[in-house]
């Protein structure tokens, strides 16, 4: 085959994909540019005809009406319409999990500060006799740091529960390409490196002998570190329903889009339903 022969080929093939394949394209299109901030920058200048959404229903309904030529035009029109909201929602999935990821770093990165402040000030009254030998607000120093302990373990969880949930989406719905924007997935991996590493501290301080850390709390076994492993384990088991939650919120998002407004509700009524008492 010719190369301008294999170009008309790929134009054609460009022009009408399936709604996964279309927005996988464009996805890989968006994943030029560092971050949304840039991407969305990008297309200020852009007609609206060449704006993601437009494109990914020309592409879509290109595809639908090629493979149903012939058939009577009332069931065509239903199913451009069924696959433009399937690739829409697939698009507005991809947005909500780098938003949600977004505001995840900025958050999580501030408690991570915090941890690591409570950590060294423990450190500090550790080494001055007056706040090592008396409890504060009740609690030794060795409470203390088992509370640090927990908060950790509980931040590693959401931390851990954040990545699976976008693994199961990523698995489930785009055939596992990974969604976030080049400069978030590097934030969201240094978040996680060093939170790991903070994590790791709790292990090291309880292996030293007489150390606050290493005690436990009154009438329990000595503490260990912290098994990161087993929290992953554990964040798996909770994935489908944070994955759930941003399906429907994605759903919601695609049928208000196309100015379904009861079917926006009742996504709604269902997700209210299922978190209520």
């Amino acid at each position: 085959m010719s190369p301008r022969a294999a170009g008309r080929r790929l134009a054609k093939l460009e022009g009408s994909l399936s709604p996964k394949a279309s927005v996988l394209l464009w996805l890989g299109e968006a994943h030029a540019f560092p971050d949304l901030p840039a991407y969305t920058r990008s297309l200020l200048d852009r007609p609206e005809a060449e704006w993601p959404l437009a494109q990914i229903g020309e592409r879509v309904e290109a595809a639908v009406r090629g493979a149903r030529q012939g058939e009577a035009r009332k069931a065509v029109e239903w199913a451009v319409h069924h696959q433009i909201r399937d690739a829409f929602f697939l698009f507005e999935l991809i947005l909500h999990i780098n938003l949600e990821t977004v505001e995840a770093v900025d958050r999580e990165g501030l408690r991570l500060g915090l941890l690591t402040y409570e950590m060294r000030c423990l450190e500090l009254e550790g080494e001055i006799p007056e706040y090592r030998d008396h409890p504060y607000a009740g609690l030794s120093l060795a409470e203390r740091w088992q509370e640090w302990r927990e908060a950790i373990s509980a931040f590693m969880s959401g931390l851990y529960g954040a990545q699976e949930t976008r693994l199961l989406l990523e698995s489930r719905y785009l055939d596992g390409h990974a969604c976030l924007f080049p400069e978030l997935a590097e934030d969201w991996a240094t978040l996680h490196e060093r939170a790991e590493g903070l994590a790791g501290v709790i292990g090291l301080l309880s292996a030293i002998e007489g150390h606050p850390a290493a005690q436990g709390r009154k009438g329990r076994a000595k503490s260990s570190g912290i098994d990161l492993e087993a929290l992953r384990r554990a964040s798996r088991a909770t994935a489908p329903a944070g994955a759930a939650y941003l399906v429907d919120t994605a759903r919601c998002a695609t049928v208000d889009l196309l100015g379904d407004a009861k079917a926006a509700v009742t996504i709604m009524e269902r997700r209210l339903r299922a978190t209520g008492p």
